[in-house]
């Protein structure tokens, strides 16, 4: 966004020295604040995942037995490429000399710097919400629970194990009923996945729908709010989080931990929202630039599930 005219540098001087004031611009970080952060180096963000197959020697044997064949486990290199986001703030030479001396440039500049930093925060989120369109996206939810294509360089089609769990109905639409939710986290948290379903985030519909089932036990099951005002039901201890902007007909229910308490889902940063002053491209003016290196990684995709095809 660019600051070209006297009109535009008095709003935001206003705005800033006039506070609080409504914003108009409608912003989401829910899913960019929920997960951990960890740096990252290197070209990339590598793992092992093991493979499902199991060593088929364990068992019971007799006295007089033949040692059985024993099978080697077998190990998986998983990769995913860090994604680059950025986002540019300019100020006119004009609009520098009109306020030099006065202060007036550097809280302009200040406004302009944190005001586009939640866009880019809202935009990292928007990523985060759904399916990956460009493959220079941070991988979304969609890209990473999900039981087909390749994800981290793994194809399921070859390592069946490498799928989250899919309760769906070949695109018809159906009512949220109890008894799907309770498929997809049992089918997680018991054998073979050993999933942790901690959240179950949905869009306000299936939100609603499913306080709806639960009117005649209502008053025994109040929504909690969480932090930063978004609104979680109880499904089986676990909270049904109401999240702006996410996919339509869709739940997902995530374990944030596997079963070792490891942190599963984590919003990995190679380069934290770095600014470097880009005013030599500019003819008259000021002109910086954020850049922000990462991806989201899912460890273990097998131990989510979701929810789809849901009216």
């Amino acid at each position: 966004m660019a600051i070209g005219n006297t009109s535009q540098l008095a709003e935001l001087i206003r705005l800033v020295y006039d506070k609080p004031f409504a914003s108009l611009i409608s912003r989401n970080e829910f899913m960019l604040a929920r997960f951990p952060k960890q740096d990252v180096t290197g070209d990339g963000i590598r793992w092992k995942v093991q493979d499902d197959a199991k060593n088929t020697s364990a068992g019971s044997y007799s006295e007089s037995a033949s040692l059985p064949t024993a099978v080697a486990h077998k190990y998986l290199d998983a990769k995913l490429t860090h994604r680059y986001v950025w986002a540019v703030i300019e100020v006119t030479g004009q609009i520098i000399a009109q306020t030099q001396g006065e202060g007036g440039f550097k809280a302009a500049l200040r406004s302009e710097m944190d005001e586009t930093m939640l866009d880019l925060r809202n935009q990292i989120n928007s990523y985060l919400l759904g399916a990956t369109s460009a493959a220079t996206d941070i991988d979304g939810i969609q890209t990473w629970n999900k039981d087909s294509a390749t994800y981290a360089n793994i194809d399921p089609s070859t390592y069946t194990g490498w799928a989250s769990y899919k309760n769906a109905n070949s695109g018809t639409g159906r009512a949220l009923t109890v008894a799907l939710m309770q498929d997809v986290k049992t089918k997680v948290e018991d054998t073979p996945r050993f999933g942790n379903v901690s959240v179950i985030l949905t869009g306000p519909t299936q939100w609603n729908n499913y306080g709806n089932l639960l009117t005649s036990l209502r008053r025994f099951m109040p929504a909690d709010t969480l932090d930063g005002g978004f609104q979680a039901l109880d499904f089986e201890g676990v909270p049904v989080v109401k999240v702006p902007g996410f996919v339509t007909g869709r739940m997902d229910f995530l374990s944030e931990k596997d079963s070792k308490g490891a942190a599963n889902l984590v919003y990995r940063v190679l380069r934290n929202f770095d600014v470097q002053d880009k005013s030599q491209t500019v003819a008259d003016g000021a002109r910086f630039v954020i850049y922000h290196y990462a991806n989201m990684q899912c460890r273990n995709r097998r131990i989510n599930g979701f929810l789809s095809d849901l009216s």
